[in-house]
C-alpha cells in the first residue's frame, strides 16, 4: 500500500466517522408493525385488536427484559402474554397472532438462558403460527416475521458453534428477502410470492439485519473457507436490490480472506464514507480490520493509518463491546496470523 492510497483510506473512513445520514429528512418509511397493523390488525374486530395489543405489549416488554439480562422479570412478562390469551373469547387468528410475536420473544429469552434447543423449538413454533395464519386466514405480511424467525435461528446456530449452518441460514436469508431464492433450508411452506410483495425497503432492513448481526458474530476478519460458505448460500450478489453497502461489506470481507489486496481497499474506499447507517456494526468491522492490515503490513503509511485509526477509538459514539475490546489490543492484527497479501507483481504471475 503506497502512501497515496493509505491517505485516500483514511480520508474514506474519516468521511464516514462524520458522515450523516440525509434520511431524518425524508418521510419515515414504513416499518413492520406499521405493516402489520395495515395488513392485518384492520381485519379483526376492535374487541380483539385489543387482545393482540395487551398481549404484544406484554411480550415486547419481556423481551426488553432479557434484553438486559432480567430474565425473571422477563419471565413475567411472558407469563402476562400469555394468560391474556387464555381468556374467553379469544378468537383463533388472534391467538396465533399473539402466540407468534410471544413465541419469537421466548426463543431469545431461552437463548439468554443457554437453553438453544429450547430456543429452536420456540423459533420453530413462531413459523408455524405464521404459516397457519397465511395459509388458512390470509394475512400475507407475515412472510417477512418468517424471515425473522429464520435470523432469529440464525443467531442460535452462532451462538451453538454450528458456524456453517448459521452462514448458510444467513446467506439464504438474503437471498430470499432479495427475491433470488424460492426457500430457505428450514421449515416448510415458504411463499416467495408474498415475500416480493412486501415494500423493498423492508425487505432491505431484513438484509441489513443479517449484516450488522454477521459482523457482530465475527468481529475479527474470518478464513476464506467461513466466508466462502456465506457466499455460497447468498448466490450472484449482482442483484440491484440488493443494499449496495450489504454487499460492498461482504464482498471486501471475502477480498481480505482471499488475499485480494487491490479489491479489498478499491472495495473500503467505496464502503467507508457511507459511515454507520444501517449498517454500524459493519462499519467497526471494517476499520477495525483496516487497522489490523495495516499493521499486519509493517510499513510505515500503513502504520500511521492504524495509529491514527486507534487513537479516534475513545470518539467512537456507541462502540459495541466486542469491538472495543478488539480495538484496545496493544498491536491489532498481531495476535492472529491473517493471510498475507502477495505483491502485485506476483499476483500477476
Amino acid at each position: 500500500m503506497d502512501a497515496e492510497t493509505a491517505e485516500r483510506l483514511f480520508e474514506a473512513y474519516r468521511a464516514g466517522l462524520l458522515f450523516r445520514d440525509p434520511e431524518h429528512v425524508r418521510p419515515p418509511k414504513p416499518n413492520f408493525y406499521r405493516l402489520l397493523m395495515d395488513d392485518v390488525l384492520g381485519r379483526l374486530p376492535l374487541r380483539e385488536r385489543l387482545i393482540f395489543r395487551k398481549s404484544y405489549r406484554a411480550s415486547r416488554q419481556g423481551l426488553a427484559f432479557a434484553r438486559q439480562k432480567d430474565l425473571g422479570a422477563a419471565a413475567d412478562c411472558f407469563a402476562a402474554s400469555r394468560s391474556v390469551l387464555d381468556g374467553d373469547g379469544t378468537g383463533e387468528a388472534t391467538r396465533l397472532l399473539s402466540l407468534s410475536f410471544l413465541e419469537a420473544a421466548l426463543a431469545f429469552f431461552e437463548a439468554q438462558r443457554g437453553r438453544l434447543d429450547e430456543a429452536r423449538a420456540r423459533v420453530s413454533a413462531t413459523l408455524d403460527c405464521d404459516l397457519e395464519l397465511e395459509t388458512e386466514h390470509g394475512f400475507e405480511c407475515l412472510e417477512l416475521h418468517r424471515v425473522q424467525a429464520a435470523d432469529n435461528l440464525m443467531r442460535i446456530e452462532l451462538r451453538a458453534g454450528e458456524t456453517e449452518r448459521g452462514l448458510v441460514l444467513a446467506g439464504s436469508v438474503v437471498a430470499y428477502a432479495d427475491g433470488q431464492a424460492d426457500s430457505l433450508p428450514l421449515h416448510h411452506g415458504w411463499r416467495p410470492d408474498l415475500m416480493r410483495k412486501i415494500p423493498m425497503s423492508l425487505r432491505r432492513g431484513a438484509m441489513a439485519q443479517i449484516v450488522n448481526q454477521l459482523a457482530f458474530a465475527f468481529p475479527e476478519h474470518p478464513g476464506p473457507e467461513v466466508w466462502g460458505t456465506l457466499l455460497a448460500a447468498l448466490g450472484p450478489l449482482g442483484s440491484p436490490t440488493i443494499h449496495p453497502r450489504a454487499r460492498q461489506w461482504i464482498l471486501a470481507r471475502d477480498a481480505r480472506a482471499r488475499g485480494d489486496e487491490d479489491r479489498y481497499l478499491g472495495l473500503l474506499l467505496e464502503f467507508l464514507p457511507g459511515g454507520r447507517s444501517f449498517f454500524p456494526a459493519a462499519w467497526f468491522a471494517a476499520v477495525l480490520d483496516l487497522a489490523a492490515y495495516c499493521g499486519e503490513l509493517g510499513t510505515g503509511d500503513g502504520d500511521l493509518v492504524r495509529r491514527a485509526i486507534l487513537r479516534d477509538v475513545k470518539h467512537w459514539p456507541d462502540l459495541p463491546g466486542p469491538f472495543r475490546a478488539l480495538a484496545t489490543r496493544r498491536r491489532p492484527g498481531r495476535e492472529r496470523t491473517y493471510p498475507r497479501f502477495a505483491s502485485s507483481s506476483a499476483q500477476r504471475a
